[in-house]
C-alpha cells in the first residue's frame, strides 16, 4: 500500500502539480540525482562525442521515470496476495483498474506538454543565432542593431526576451526534466540565451535552486580585462552613448556578481558552456552547419 500511495503522490507532483515541489524523498528527483552524476562523469570522458552522449540522457530522462511508476503493478500484486478473499479483491479489482486507467491517461498528456514547452524555448534559442550568433554574446547583438539601425527596436525587443524568461523559469520549475535537454545545435543552449541578458539574474538563481546547487566561482572570467576593454570601445564605434569608462566597469562588475555564481554552477552541472560576454564565437552557426552541409555535398558530387 505504501509503494501506491509513494508512486501515486509522485506522478501527481511530477505532471499534474503545476508548481516546485520541495519535499526531498520524491522518486523522480532521486532518479535524476542518482542517474545524472555518473552519466555527466562518463560524457566528460568521451572528449569529442560528449554532446551526443548527454544527449542520450534526454530520452532516459523521460521514458525510466515511467517504468518506475510501473511499481504500481508490483504494488497492486503486493495487495491482491495480502487479502486473498474474492469479495475484497473484486473491489481491488475495480479500483485496481480505476487507477490504472487514469494513471495511463495522465501520463500519455504528459508528454506532449514536456515537447510543447520545449520546442517554445528552442523556438527562442535559434532566433537568438541570428540575433547575437553562436554562442550567443551580448555585445554582437548591440553592434548589430546598431549596423541595422535599429536601436528604438531595442525596448520591444527586450520585453519579448522578458516574456521568454519568464516563461522559461514557468516551463523549468514545474518540469524540470527540461533542464537536462538540451539544444539540436552546437554552441547554442537555453543558459547561454538566458544570460545575453540581465534578465539571467532572477532565472538562474532560483534555476540553481531547483537543481540543488550552490553559487559557484567560474574558473575563467567571462568577461576579462581585455575583453571588457574591446567591448567598451567596439560598443562607442557602434554609436552608443555609454557612461565613463570606470563607472562603466563598476556598475557591470556588481550586476554579474548577482548572478554569475550561479550561471556558473548551472553551467558545470548541466555541461552546457557559457557564452563570453562578448562576441567570441563563430558567427551565426545555422549559416555555417548550412555551409558546412552544402560544401560536403559539393564534394561528394565531384567524387
Amino acid at each position: 500500500m505504501a509503494l501506491i500511495i509513494a508512486i501515486l503522490a509522485d506522478t501527481f507532483e511530477v505532471v499534474v502539480l503545476p508548481r516546485r515541489v520541495r519535499r526531498g524523498a520524491r522518486i523522480t528527483s532521486l532518479f535524476y540525482t542518482v542517474a545524472w552524476h555518473p552519466w555527466r562523469s562518463a560524457a566528460v570522458r568521451l572528449g569529442r562525442g560528449q554532446e551526443g552522449f548527454l544527449g542520450l540522457f534526454e530520452p532516459l530522462a523521460m521514458i525510466l521515470p515511467l517504468t518506475l511508476w510501473g511499481g504500481l503493478v508490483t504494488g497492486f500484486a503486493g495487495l491482491q496476495w495480502a487479502l486473498g478473499t474474492p469479495l475484497e479483491g473484486r473491489f481491488l479489482a475495480v479500483a485496481e483498474a480505476a487507477i490504472g486507467f487514469g494513471f495511463l491517461a495522465i501520463v500519455i498528456g504528459y508528454l506532449p506538454v514536456l515537447y510543447q514547452h520545449f520546442s517554445q524555448r528552442e523556438q527562442a534559442v535559434a532566433l537568438m543565432d541570428a540575433r547575437a550568433g553562436s554562442p550567443p554574446s551580448g555585445e554582437r547583438m548591440l553592434v548589430r542593431l546598431a549596423k541595422a539601425g535599429a536601436q528604438d527596436r531595442m525596448d520591444a525587443m527586450l520585453a519579448d526576451w522578458e516574456r521568454w524568461a519568464a516563461g522559461l523559469l514557468e516551463s523549468h520549475l514545474s518540469y524540470p526534466v527540461l533542464g537536462y535537454y538540451r539544444s539540436h545545435h552546437r554552441n547554442q543552449s537555453w543558459l547561454s540565451t538566458l544570460v545575453t541578458f540581465v534578465l539571467a539574474r532572477h532565472v538562474a538563481a532560483d534555476m540553481a535552486q531547483l537543481f540543488g546547487l550552490e553559487a559557484l566561482v567560474a574558473r575563467e572570467d567571462r568577461l576579462g580585462e581585455g575583453r571588457f576593454e574591446e567591448s567598451h570601445r567596439e560598443l562607442e564605434e557602434a554609436g552608443f552613448a555609454l557612461v565613463e569608462r570606470e563607472s562603466f566597469r563598476s556598475e557591470l562588475a556588481e550586476l554579474r556578481c548577482v548572478y554569475e555564481p550561479y550561471v556558473a554552477a548551472l553551467g558545470e552541472y548541466l555541461c552546457l558552456p557559457v557564452s563570453e560576454v562578448r562576441g567570441g564565437g563563430t558567427g551565426d552557426q545555422l549559416a555555417v552547419g548550412a555551409a558546412e552541409g552544402a560544401r560536403a555535398g559539393f564534394d561528394e558530387l565531384r567524387s
